[in-house]
Order: structure tokens, then sequence, then C-alpha cells
């Protein structure tokens, strides 16, 4: 990556700067995830599926000065399809790099890994943003959500500790590193408890318990569906030689009957519950007995607060169920558009929309949800969004 921190510098990439990046997982994608902070600049992934309307709103609204974009990929071109959303939105980046692939007026990675490679470290203010993740959530348009080194640390160090991971472990990750799953799971908690990572360019179940077998796999995390089809594609093969650690699962409802089917084909899950803004709200353990574990969404994390509260923002007693606040030093420190920010409260607390419940265990469990939304894979989608997009759609027939 020092090759990469060398062209970006050189052009003028420095703190402050924002390098927006669309890339499946290839190594590539690691590289450059660690140059971009290398010279200080503001890491912008956004995830594959993000196509015309998505990058045209994210674009309009951060202006990036750096675009990274892969060539084709089974019939999409995303550097093709970030050139005509650029010119659509008058924005023009002074780096565009294009990976695995070429298109006029843009680098490739192939010169760029070319140059000479560069050593050194921009410093950079811990409490500035670092990285912008756009999430649908529960509005008409994706927010971007911004995080510091601080928050990100935090949130990194909250869970490498928790699970006790270390240089033994291996993590796999077919999550897109654009995702704050990717982020964390396949980038920086290996990073910091200096385990291997192993990443996978999408999902196929057979393909992914093969990759984890061959690989001495310990740890991973992703939604309700992915551990039900591993679990299917596990129990068809031979016993691991190298044990599970822990299995993250969250970002949908987790049935008992999938947590009983995983625990008995070895992977030990756990239920885990937190959103972009707040990534590790709550987080299971291993050692905490079955019943609990698939019973709740697990341990508020430490450092983390969460109250349930009333209509009126009354806290609520334990066991009653009421919309859950949470702050912690993981919180994120706004939305890119300071107006959507109507979801932090006056002293902190992040309204998360969830209904909830937590326990005198120090246990917190899902129950509903304020708004109706749509859930794909653990990417969520309001319904309001598609039903925008169904208009504009109507308006052009």
């Amino acid at each position: 990556y020092t090759t990469l921190f060398r062209s970006l510098t050189g052009s003028g990439i420095g703190p402050g700067d924002v390098v927006l990046w669309q890339t499946p997982n290839w190594w590539e994608s690691y590289v450059l995830a660690l140059a971009i902070w290398q010279v200080g600049a503001i890491s912008n992934p956004v995830v594959p599926f993000y196509r015309e309307n998505e990058l045209r709103h994210i674009a309009a609204e951060l202006r990036p000065d750096a675009v990274i974009c892969s060539g084709p990929v089974r019939n999409h071109n995303g550097a093709e399809l970030m050139q005509q959303r650029l010119g659509e939105t008058g924005v023009d980046p002074r780096v565009r790099i294009v990976a695995r692939g070429s298109l006029t007026g843009w680098t490739s990675t192939e010169e760029v890994f070319e140059h000479p490679p560069a050593t050194g470290l921009v410093p950079m203010d811990a409490d500035a943003p670092c990285l912008v993740l756009y999430t649908s959530g529960t509005t008409s348009a994706p927010k971007g959500v911004m995080h510091s080194s601080r928050t990100l640390l935090a949130e990194t160090e909250q869970i490498r500790h928790e699970w006790c991971l270390g240089w033994e472990d291996t993590a796999y990750m077919p999550a897109p590193l654009q995702h704050i799953t990717g982020v964390l799971m396949g980038m920086t908690v290996p990073l910091l408890g200096a385990a291997h990572s192993v990443l996978s360019d999408g999902w196929d179940a057979e393909r992914a318990a093969e990759e984890i077998d061959r690989y001495e796999v310990t740890f991973s995390a992703g939604a309700t569906i992915f551990l039900q089809e591993l679990t299917a594609a596990t129990v068809r093969r031979p016993p691991r030689a190298t044990q599970w650690r822990i299995y993250g699962c969250g970002g949908a409802p987790v049935p008992r009957a999938v947590m009983e089917r995983a625990e008995d084909a070895g992977i030990p899950a756990i239920r885990i519950y937190g959103m972009t803004e707040l990534p590790t709200v709550s987080l299971g353990d291993r050692a905490v007995p079955f019943d609990r574990r698939a019973g709740t969404d697990g341990r508020i994390a430490v450092g983390v607060e969460v109250r349930a509260v009333d209509e009126s923002d009354n806290p609520l007693p334990l066991g009653e169920p009421g919309e859950l606040l949470v702050r912690g030093p993981e919180r994120y420190l706004g939305y890119v558009d300071a107006k959507a920010d109507v979801a932090i409260t006056e002293d902190g607390w992040f309204r998360t929309g969830d209904i909830g419940v937590c326990d005198e265990s120090g246990d917190v469990t899902i129950t509903g949800r304020l708004k109706d939304i749509i859930n794909r894979g653990g990417e969520k989608f309001s319904t309001r969004e598609i039903e925008d997009l169904l208009e504009i759609g109507r308006a052009h027939v």
C-alpha cells in the first residue's frame, strides 16, 4: 500500500480530503483502505450493490477528491457508472483510479503499483472524521455516518478484547469491506489483534465452508441467513480439525432453532445488536449458557449505556419494553447532512428506533421496530425509499 500512498500524496490527497472507493472484496481493497488512512484522508467505502441513485446522492453530498472503482465485474463496470454519476453531479475528483480495468482519464491500479514504495505516516486528529459509511436506515435517502479514529478504535478494541482475539485467530469475511461488519470483522479487528483475515468476493455457502476449513478460520460474523446456509453446508463436510471460536450473528432476528443447529454443527453462534452509528451495543459470549445466549441479543458492551424510554423519553424500569437509546465511546460523530441528526439527544443519546427490553443481567432483547423497514441480507432499506424510487419510475414511464 506504500505505492498507493505515494500516488495519493503525489496528487495532493491528504488530511480532510475524501476518497470514495467501491470495489469487491479483492486484495486491492484492503491495500487501498490502509493507504487512504495512511495519508490521513477520509475513507468513504461504498457497498458494491449501490448503483445510480445512491452513487449520485453520495457524490453530490460528499464531493470526493479521489475515486477508486472496479472495472468490469459480473456484467457491471463500476468505474464507468461512477464516471456517469460524476458528470451528472458536476463533481471532478483530482484522482480517478480503476482497479482491474481501464478507462480513459482514469489511472489503473497496475500503473499505480509500478510507483516506487513510500514510507511515512501523515498525523491526523483522533477526533476528526476518518470514515464515512452510507446506510439507508429509516429515511428515503442514504445517510453518511461519520466515525473518527477514536470511535473506530474504541469499537475495534471492544470486540477484540471481548472475544480474546489474537495472532492465532483467522477471520472469514464475505460481507463487503464497505459495510460496518466488513470494516470491523474483515479489517480493523484482525489488524489490531494481529490475526489473519480471509476475504471472500460474494457469498456461496459451499465455497465458504470449504475455505473456512482450508484456512482454519476461527471467527466470523454475518446476518442470520448466512449462518443458516453455512450450518447446512458444514454438516455435509467432514469434522473440522480447527475449532470455531465464535460466530457473531445480527442484522435480523436470530431464531433459537437456527442457533441450536449451528451449535450442533460446531459453530458457537452468539447474537449481536448494533448499527452503523454505534456498531456494538451488545454482544454475546460463548461462555454464557446457551439458553441465555439464544434468548437475548447479548450483554450490553463494556462502556456502552442503554436505556428503554417511553414516548416522552422517560426511562422505563428494567423488563419493560420501550425505544432503546444508546451511547458510548464508539458512537458516531454525526451524519454528513447535519439536518438529519435528529437522532441524537441533547445529552448524547442515539435514538435507535428499535423497541427492546433491558434486564437485570445486563442483557438486551430486541422486540420490534418503530418504523417499517425491509431487511435484505442484513442491509436495511426503508419502505419510504422504495416508494420514492417507484414514484420516480412512474414519472419516466
